[in-house]
């Protein structure tokens, strides 16, 4: 739990994230104890914002609905990040926004996107400042060797003395 001088700060703070130290995040999530109907010893975390650049998007096709879209369907646009024209050109490659996302839900490495003129393309998605990402599971935060769904996997095979068969890393 944190305590900040102003809401200024808190803002600024939470909107930043997620924190990277090395390959670790450090995750932040909106909690007014005073408000909350949970109580904070029951508290689950479950979402975090995070930065998406979307890459092979051509220049002519990109608009805020587009980028809304791509963000939509992967989380929620972020409320505390205005989508604006230079996120659509500011760079050459790809167009970027913030989304708040499910922590716990695997994460998607492309989207299929609409254009205005109703045909179809590809978006290849990048989050920003996400240290790990389970090649196996697909959540982040974490890897394939640390992956409770791919350890409990193996865990049930060795158990039930099924044959070895190639579990991805």
């Amino acid at each position: 739990m944190a305590h900040f001088r102003s809401q200024e700060d808190m803002v600024s703070v939470y909107a930043k994230q997620p924190w990277a130290m090395d390959a670790d995040n450090m995750l932040l999530e909106w909690f007014d104890p005073k408000i909350s109907l949970v109580s904070s010893e029951y508290y689950k975390f479950e979402h975090t914002i995070v930065t998406i650049r979307a890459y092979g998007i051509p220049r002519n096709r990109r608009s805020l609905r587009l980028l809304s879209d791509i963000l939509n369907k992967v989380g929620t646009v972020s409320e505390f990040h205005i989508l604006q024209e230079n996120n659509l050109y500011a760079r050459q490659d790809y167009i970027c926004g913030a989304a708040k996302m499910k922590v716990n839900c695997p994460v998607k490495d492309r989207e299929t996107v609409t254009y205005s003129d109703n045909t179809t393309g590809l978006a290849y998605l990048h989050y920003e400042k996400i240290g790990r990402m389970c090649l196996f599971c697909g959540v982040m935060f974490h890897n394939a060797h640390n992956c409770n769904l791919r350890n409990n996997l193996i865990a049930e095979r060795a158990k039930s003395k099924q044959p070895e068969l190639h579990i991805p890393n």
